[in-house]
């Protein structure tokens, strides 16, 4: 059984990678209000600030764990990995670590929020439209890319459906001097039309790096070839990275 600071630890380092805010086991503000804990799995529950927040580690990843809030992510469960759940309010995040080298496989994560806009079929006593955004970030070389959809999700008690596709985005997080061609983006019904209760989201992309002489730290020449990126120019001067990416995310919304 690991102790309960180094779980923590390794929870919001997965956060940070995607941009969160890290809350250390160690400061003022947080309180660790409740810990249960089994052979396989550790439920942390924090508050910071009123604002209420449960981390969960599962050292056996199966279908139950991708299971998010609205939606149910429909992915192959990465071999030897185990997951790092964080919920708070309209908010749950699912990082998948490899259980060898504790190194970040594949995040997951959702949203939600009221769609005053939309004009649902129903009235607003047998249910309301949220609007979703699911999304998934993956790492390539020293880059880290997000694949997002946002979708007006029709709720009513237990059901569920997926009225339509608000947009979709794809960009690369952290920070560096970064850019995008040639890219798209789509994100479709399974069923062939909406309503629908499956949607199919891809992109594609050639991440590019261009170094012009300021040294930016993590995103050395060494670092990219490593990564498997294309390199042109001269080492000791100008030079680019480019590397051609896809992301894909499928998933659906359980009755």
């Amino acid at each position: 059984m690991k102790k309960i600071k180094k779980v923590v630890g390794m929870a919001f380092c997965g956060s940070l990678l995607m941009g969160a805010v890290q809350v250390s086991a160690n400061a003022a503000d947080p309180v660790a209000s409740t810990v249960v804990s089994n052979d396989t799995e550790q439920v942390h529950n924090f508050e910071v600030n009123n604002f209420r927040e449960k981390v969960t580690l599962d050292e056996n990843v199966t279908s139950d764990d991708l299971k998010l809030n609205y939606i149910k992510i429909d992915d192959i469960i990465p071999s030897n990995a185990k997951a790092v759940r964080t919920e708070s309010p309209n908010s749950v995040k699912l990082d998948l670590f490899d259980k060898d080298t504790g190194a970040l496989l594949v995040s997951y994560s959702e949203t939600d929020k009221p769609n005053f806009s939309a004009k649902s079929f129903a009235t607003v006593s047998a249910g309301e439209n949220r609007i979703v955004t699911t999304s998934t970030q993956k790492y390539w070389g020293p880059a880290y890319l997000d694949l997002t959809v946002n979708m007006d999700v029709f709720v009513s008690g237990g059901f569920k459906q997926i009225n339509g596709i608000l947009n979709t985005s794809m960009q690369v997080i952290n920070s560096g001097t970064f850019t995008m061609e040639d890219k798209t983006m789509s994100a479709i019904s399974t069923t062939g039309s909406f309503p629908t209760y499956k949607i199919s989201a891809t992109g594609q992309g050639s991440v590019v790096y261009h170094y012009t002489g300021t040294f930016e730290a993590g995103f050395s020449y060494s670092a990219f070839a490593a990564g498997d990126y294309s390199m042109s120019g001269s080492i000791t001067g100008d030079w680019y990275a480019r590397r051609w990416t896809t992301m894909g995310l499928s998933y659906s919304v359980g009755n």
